[in-house]
């Protein structure tokens, strides 16, 4: 595929709207969330599953957990067996980078005994409250889950059935990443959208935000959209394609089932269900791999090749060159 001429200031909507319409074909962005909500939907304490689904923040390490602790109430019950229970199998839990503000085993019990509590008596609270605002503030309370477990945790709930208001802005404030992929969008208000985290640049970076998703990508909520300019700020970064939460997830499971064996995960028929199977590294007839993991040189495609990769229409296995994908049409 050659490289695509354009001038710089079309360069980015171009390859923010083109991002953002593969990820959604693929089942983005957060795919794991809808595994969660689906996987939930099915247990006797969403609320708790989600919990154990958001401290690691993968699928595999929240499904090992809770086949063991089905509930906050038992975990509050028995919190001294819970510690220990988990201390003795933090080594095997893969816990991802963006839950740093619970890296470490003791942060991760204290932050999940925190939540079982905050389930049992705050999240109806949460549920009462009239306001995003008001109840977004109910869900940060839940010890270090920081601000981006608690965009995380605030959503979950919301999509296992918790009537939480929905999301209204991109949370301005620290919103670091997706400030600077706004800044890409509409360079006119870089020096504003990277500034300080005062009150007049967030209401200037809401602002842009508003028009920006109204010119751009209309059909995404508020969550969706902030997920989106995150994502895509990794994709130009050299880190990020359409598709990767997928594989991350494999790399993920993989080594959670190969540590806990006897333990089936339902991670892999959540995914065959939900999601197109040209996207899956395995293989729908069995745990056969076309691909085992996240892979880090698609990551490279958007910057070095002028296109955005996306399993629906290139064939991974058999390209060659990534400057020239084997497209499925050419079968």
């Amino acid at each position: 595929m050659p490289k695509r001429e354009m001038k710089p200031d079309d360069r980015h909507p171009v390859f923010f709207q083109e991002f953002v319409e593969y990820e959604l074909a693929v089942g983005g962005p957060d795919p794991h969330m809808k595994i969660a909500a689906y996987l939930a939907s099915n247990v006797e304490d969403p609320a708790w599953f989600i919990g154990c689904y958001i401290a690691p923040y993968n699928i595999a390490v929240g499904e090992i957990i809770h086949n063991r602790w089905r509930t906050a109430a038992e975990v509050l019950a028995n919190s001294g067996a819970f510690r220990d229970w988990i201390v003795e199998r933090f080594d095997s839990f893969p816990v991802r980078k963006e839950r740093r503000a619970i890296l470490g085993v003791e942060k991760f019990v204290e932050h999940l005994i925190s939540y079982a509590m905050w389930t049992r008596v705050r999240l109806p609270a949460a549920v009462a409250r009239g306001s995003f605002l008001e109840a977004f503030d109910t869900v940060s309370e839940i010890r270090f889950n920081g601000r981006y477990g608690t965009m995380k945790t605030y959503e979950a709930l919301r999509r296992v059935g918790f009537e939480l208001p929905p999301f209204v802005d991109i949370q301005p404030d620290g919103a670091w990443s997706p400030r600077l992929a706004l800044s890409w969008l509409r360079p006119e208000w870089e020096n504003t959208l990277n500034g300080n985290f005062n009150a007049e640049n967030n209401a200037i970076s809401q602002e842009v935000a508003a028009e920006v998703r109204g010119a751009l990508s209309p059909y995404l909520n508020w969550f969706d959209f902030e997920v989106m300019l995150c994502d895509y700020k990794q994709a130009y970064d050299g880190h990020q394609y359409p598709g990767r939460a997928h594989d991350s997830e494999l790399g993920h499971g993989r080594r959670v089932q190969s540590a806990f064996p006897e333990i089936p995960l339902r991670l892999w028929d959540a995914r065959s269900t939900l999601f197109p199977h040209v996207a899956l590294g395995e293989k729908p007839d069995g745990f056969k791999l076309r691909w085992d993991g996240r892979r880090k040189e698609l990551g490279k495609v958007l910057t070095a090749y002028g296109y955005t990769w996306t399993d629906l229409l290139y064939d991974y296995t058999r390209t060659v060159d990534l400057a020239a994908p084997f497209r499925w049409l050419d079968r």
